[in-house]
């Protein structure tokens, strides 16, 4: 699975489109375009065979953090949603995930300690209930 971009911001100090290749232990790649000016990211993973296993789209804030984004199979068709709530620290306090059609999947509350460091995440269902607390 990809990760969404929740953590390091990702905005150069310009509008240069910045396209990055990260190769993973097990032979797979997953290629990163940067999109600063659009505000667009796309990650892009790639089996062993060089085949395309999940793409995911995300936008970007000003400051470059991820806003909202769409995970998609190998053939394009979405597979999910994600959204991002923010403090005003820019840290991010609530992870929304979706279905394409916008039904709630899961919630996820980020918790920060006396020094802003992420101390824990609560996840819950769609109903609200509790299912990790971490």
């Amino acid at each position: 699975m990809l990760s969404w971009g929740a953590g390091t911001p990702l905005r150069a100090q310009d509008d240069t489109i910045r396209v990055t290749t990260t190769l993973r232990a097990d032979g797979s790649r997953v290629d990163k375009k940067v999109d600063p000016a659009a505000q667009e990211v796309t990650e892009t993973v790639y089996d062993t065979k060089d085949q395309v296993t999940q793409t995911l789209k995300y936008k970007i804030n000003d400051n470059g953090d991820a806003t909202e984004g769409v995970a998609y199979d190998a053939s394009g068709k979405p597979l999910m949603k994600v959204s991002y709530k923010r403090d005003g620290n820019n840290r991010v306090t609530e992870q929304l995930e979706s279905t394409p059609e916008d039904k709630l999947i899961r919630r996820m509350v980020y918790h920060y300690d006396t020094l802003g460091k992420l101390s824990g995440v609560d996840t819950y269902d769609a109903e609200g209930n509790l299912l990790k607390k971490k």
